[in-house]
């Protein structure tokens, strides 16, 4: 597994950030496995993700979201949400600026869209399974 972490962190160095955000967002289906084995595969992912980001989860982005994400971004390469407070999570790369924060909820009307800085959740998707 520390393999698999560090070639996530060598993406986000190396500016390859799909990649990186593809297989960060497979950390919770190999930790939620050893850590619950259990539980079904989208249980414990979800289990997972809340137990271990709870800063995430905090913020609306829950283990359900998560998943939902995972699913459709692997699955399908979507990125939009009907049952949740915001309809598109968008995930932004480095671009120079300064003050960059971890999440923000943009609101795009009756919706919103939250923006997760992609380098600070890969590294945080890896410091947690590090930690489980």
């Amino acid at each position: 597994m520390r393999d698999f972490l560090e070639e996530i962190a060598a993406c986000i160095n190396a500016g390859i950030y799909s990649p990186a955000l593809a297989s960060a967002m497979l950390v919770p289906d190999a930790c939620g496995a050893i850590e619950y084995p259990e539980l079904r595969n989208g249980e414990r992912y979800r289990t997972w993700f809340d137990a271990y980001l709870p800063e995430y989860s905090r913020a609306g982005f829950s283990g359900a979201v998560a998943w939902k994400l995972r699913n459709g971004m692997l699955h399908e390469t979507a990125l939009t949400f009907k049952d949740s407070v915001f309809e598109r999570v968008v995930f932004s790369a480095p671009d120079g600026r300064r003050n960059i924060s971890d999440m923000n909820l943009f609101n795009l009307g009756e919706r919103a869209a939250l923006n997760i800085y992609l380098p600070f959740f890969c590294n945080r998707m890896i410091s947690a399974c590090l930690r489980g």
